[in-house]
């Protein structure tokens, strides 16, 4: 997939291209939140949403399962394979916008991805300065700005 610089995409329509080119199996999200982001999936996608809250305002996709925990309690009692018959290949991570909580959703998607899973965080970049955006969208940028070292 190649991408014009000049133009610049909202996350939704990257994370629709990407669904597109990958066309996961399993799709797990961290943040479902509307529901918005999760429908971008192609068809026949198996779905996990994770949130606490969930207030969809959408028609899910068929193969759907949305749990009401935080992903902390989810992945304490839950695994994405037992959730979808197989590990995550995407996940995307929208939950908590924190530094401590995104890198610990980092943590339990790598152990419940596929051996090609792709984990996506929103809300990466940093801020160009600090501001009342940086107390809204949080830190979690850090994580995958330490991680993309490694």
């Amino acid at each position: 997939m190649k991408y014009d610089r000049r133009v610049q995409l909202g996350y939704r329509e990257v994370l629709r291209r990407i669904h597109e080119d990958l066309r996961p199996n399993v799709y797990c999200e961290i943040g479902v939140h509307y529901g918005h982001s999760a429908i971008l999936a192609e068809p026949g996608t198996r779905i996990i949403g994770i949130d606490p809250n969930p207030t969809i305002e959408v028609d899910l996709l068929p193969d759907t399962s949305i749990y009401e925990l935080t992903s902390d309690d989810f992945f304490d009692q839950h695994t994405v394979a037992g959730a979808a018959g197989s590990p995550s290949d995407m996940t995307f991570i929208d939950g908590r916008h924190l530094f401590e909580f995104s890198l610990r959703d980092f943590r339990n998607a790598e152990r419940n991805s596929g051996k090609n899973g792709v984990i996506l965080f929103h809300d990466c970049a940093p801020p160009l300065e600090w501001s009342d955006r940086e107390v809204r969208s949080g830190d979690a940028w850090r994580p995958a700005a330490a991680l993309s070292e490694f």
